[in-house]
């Protein structure tokens, strides 16, 4: 079907949806007839509509007890569902694996619209409740008829990951639930970043930032000025945790159910189910954040961008061979007769070391500006001002120049190289 056929489709069934609901009527459950049902079985051998899996031979339902059906065991869905008004009529019906319609579209019909149908049949509905009525009918089609045009992502996003769950337990709906909570609130916080960095609100805090001046004395306004150039605090983890990112880490993987990678979101739920201490954001850390920073010279991490271009996931895995730290550095101990380029490769070797010789390149540029405010300077700029380095250059670039033989760049990690 092109794309008016889909429209107009979806415009029917979405009217048909609505005048069910409000009419009060109940679904009748009606034998699909043989001929239909004969038909969308010439489709086995083919891909299922909704995922990967290649539809087989149904298993017999001659009666409840002999009905043990596979995920890729072939039935008949219905695109609009029989609890909206849908009908057994041939356009309606399509082939579908058994895991897609019994269990992942079976549980997104019920997250979403069973409750409106049940507390709402026979009433008028309200716009918002008439919007996800829509939102769910078009999303029941668009998944068959254009998989790849106008898929709604919440819809999408909860049918994508309950048929990823081990069985439409209660337990799992909730991890579900939780999982999509985060993925919104990680939305939520890239939408508020742009719309604070659009050039209206940029020039509005330029323009009020020239009056504030103004209308300050001399000495305010210098202080003023001296406060923005100062470096702000840094977000920090000197937090009283009473775990390690070993011990983090190994609880991560304590739950990971097969030897693949799998998602950060559902090994993370888990754990702070089984073990509530790790609930990071009692602490007002971010649990990506920590996981990046703290765990990636113990754990292969990797980011994946969700199909719609905004979204992504941390999928990890154990390192099989991780590197093991030998020896520690302290820069306290550094003596004061060494020079600045001297302290830069001690502090650089002393992060590195106590990160198992491995670390993300942002995250040891920011260990470094941490640790040389501890030793009493404003920031990085003004360590290498004193120490003879650069001023501006950044913590790879200064890496390049002075220890190249002793640490390498790669892949966005900093590591030790193993001479050293």
């Amino acid at each position: 079907m092109n794309e008016e056929l889909v429209a107009e489709f979806v415009a029917g069934c979405q009217k048909q949806a609505l005048e069910f609901v409000e009419s009060g009527r109940s679904a009748k459950r009606v034998t699909i007839s043989k001929i239909s049902r004969d038909l969308i079985y010439q489709s086995i051998g083919e891909k299922c509509p909704t995922c990967d899996l290649t539809l087989s031979e149904p298993s017999d339902r001659k009666s409840t007890k002999s009905y043990d059906p596979i995920d890729s065991s072939i039935t008949v869905e219905h695109l609009l569902p029989l609890d909206l008004g849908g009908n057994n009529s041939f356009n309606n019906l399509v082939p579908m694996c058994y895991s897609c319609n019994a269990k992942a579209r079976g549980a997104t019909q019920q997250e979403f619209v069973e409750a409106l149908i049940k507390e709402n049949r026979g009433k008028d509905l309200s716009e918002e409740n008439k919007d996800i009525l829509n939102r769910f009918v078009e999303w029941s089609i668009r998944t068959v008829k254009s998989p790849d045009n106008k898929i709604d992502s919440e819809f999408q996003q909860y049918f994508e990951v309950v048929g990823k769950a081990p069985g439409a337990t209660k337990k799992s709906i909730r991890l579900v639930r939780i999982i999509l909570v985060e993925r919104k609130i990680a939305e939520l916080e890239v939408r508020i970043q742009a719309l604070e960095n659009t050039l209206w609100k940029r020039t509005m805090r330029t323009i009020g930032s020239f009056f504030q001046r103004v209308k300050s004395p001399i000495s305010a306004v210098e202080k003023a000025f001296i406060e923005k150039q100062a470096p702000q605090p840094k977000k920090s983890y000197s937090h009283n945790l009473d775990f390690t990112p070993e011990e983090f880490s190994r609880g991560l993987l304590s739950h990971k159910k097969r030897p693949d990678a799998m998602t950060f979101q559902f090994l993370y739920s888990e754990l702070i189910k089984e073990e509530p201490k790790y609930y990071l954001k009692n602490h007002k850390i971010k649990p990506s954040s920590y996981l990046e920073e703290y765990c990636s010279h113990l754990l292969d991490i990797e980011k994946r961008i969700h199909k719609d271009a905004v979204n992504s996931s941390y999928w990890i895995l154990g390192k099989k061979n991780p590197v093991k730290s030998e020896k520690s550095f302290h820069v306290e101990k550094v003596t004061p007769e060494l020079d600045g380029v001297d302290k830069f490769k001690r502090i650089i070797m002393e992060i590195l070391s106590n990160s198992n010789n491995k670390i993300l390149i942002s995250a040891l540029g920011r260990r470094f500006s941490k640790k040389v405010q501890s030793m009493g300077f404003d920031n990085k700029k003004e360590f290498f001002k004193q120490g003879g380095i650069r001023p501006n250059i950044s913590i790879s670039k200064a890496i390049n120049e002075y220890m190249s033989e002793e640490v390498t760049l790669k892949d966005g990690h900093a590591s030790l190289n193993r001479r050293n």
